[in-house]
């Protein structure tokens, strides 16, 4: 191993600069979003074909769907404020 570190001389190995973990934590939130909302949108709709859905349980997927939404568009523009600065 140590002949072939001298014949190859294989470049130091440098962590993922700070940047792009940030970036990649705020992609990995806003796919998190994606699959939140296709959750909550899914069970909504299910409920409502089967007939089976209460004001309450309705009125409370309804906002939790506008949360996710807003929060997603939030963390949109927050992906693209850390895209442009760097």
């Amino acid at each position: 191993m140590a002949r072939f570190g001298q014949e190859r001389q294989p470049q130091m190995w440098q962590p993922t600069p700070l940047i792009y973990r940030q970036l990649q934590s705020l992609l990995a939130r806003l796919e998190s979003f994606d699959h939140l909302l296709r959750q909550e949108e899914n069970r909504l709709e299910s409920l409502e074909e089967s007939h089976l859905l209460d004001a309450f349980v309705k009125e409370s997927l309804q906002q939790t769907i506008t949360l996710l939404k807003n929060q997603k568009l939030e963390m949109e523009k927050r992906v693209q404020a850390h895209i442009q600065a760097q």
